[in-house]
C-alpha cells in the first residue's frame, strides 16, 4: 500500500500551478512574520536540533546506568 502511494507521487506530472505556489508563500509570511532568510535558519536550525537532541539523549542515559545494552536482543 506505501509503495502505491509513492509510485503514484513519483508518477504525477501535474501542471505547476504558480499562483498557487504564491498564495501559500503570501499566506505563510503573513502567519509567521518572517523573511525568507528567518524561515531558512529556522529551518536549518530545526533540523540540526533533531539529531543532537537525541544524540544528548542517549549519552544521559548512558551516563545515568539505566542503559543496558544486554537487555536489548529480547
Amino acid at each position: 500500500m506505501l509503495w502505491g502511494s509513492l509510485l503514484s507521487i513519483a508518477a504525477h506530472q501535474g501542471e505547476l500551478d504558480v499562483h498557487l505556489l504564491g498564495w501559500i508563500k503570501d499566506l505563510l509570511d503573513d502567519l509567521l512574520g518572517l523573511s525568507d532568510w528567518a524561515v531558512v535558519a529556522l529551518t536549518g536550525a530545526v533540523i540540526l536540533i533533531i539529531p543532537l537532541g537525541l544524540i544528548l539523549l542517549y549519552f544521559s542515559q548512558r551516563r545515568r546506568g539505566s542503559y543496558d545494552p544486554a537487555g536489548d536482543d529480547l
